[in-house]
């Protein structure tokens, strides 16, 4: 959950550890490889998955490297450099994150441990974070199911669905004006 004053200059998530699907090391290694190349940066191959129970979106015009459906920014995980990756469609309350080290093994982390995630304010979409529409259809599809995500891949369907069903509604009040 965010917190913190709004002149704060990162802002400061509650999030949990859990399990991914194992899909990472294969999906991002492309995008592992080349953040490390260009960036100098050696991040290994693997990530660490993080849930939180509030929904934070991220400017994608802000992030350090992006291959148009996936970005990253860089961010603070319990206070270790780490590199933040969401993609084209990823939940907002939903984090993958990237480091140099192992992060299990570094901090000691198990499936449920709550961690703290620290991100800069100016990669905030102030925008899409401040509309209403936006966090109704956050509430309406994740809110109390946050952990679906990884749990359930049929529930992945649904924010997608409500997507085509927001965007029906919209036609239709075009339509009647």
């Amino acid at each position: 959950m965010a917190r913190g004053q709004e002149k704060s200059v990162n802002i400061i998530i509650d999030a949990y550890v859990v399990a991914g699907r194992g899909r990472a090391s294969i999906i991002r290694a492309a995008d592992v490889k080349s953040i490390s190349e260009k960036h100098n940066i050696s991040l290994i191959n693997g990530s660490l998955n993080l849930i939180s129970k509030a929904p934070t979106w991220l400017n994608s015009k802000k992030s350090f490297y992006n291959n148009e459906l996936s970005y990253y920014w860089h961010a603070d995980l319990n206070g270790m450099p780490v590199v933040i990756n969401k993609w084209y469609g990823c939940p907002a309350h939903i984090f993958e994150i990237f480091a140099t080290k192992h992060l299990r093994t570094e901090l000691d982390l198990v499936d449920n441990e709550k961690v703290i995630l620290t991100i800069p304010r100016v990669f905030l979409d102030i925008d899409t974070h401040a509309m209403w529409k936006e966090r109704l259809k956050w509430k309406l599809a994740w809110s109390k199911r946050e952990e679906h995500y990884y749990k359930d891949g049929v529930y992945q369907l649904i924010p997608r669905c409500l997507e085509k069903l927001w965007a029906f509604l919209n036609i239709l009040k075009l339509r009647k004006t």
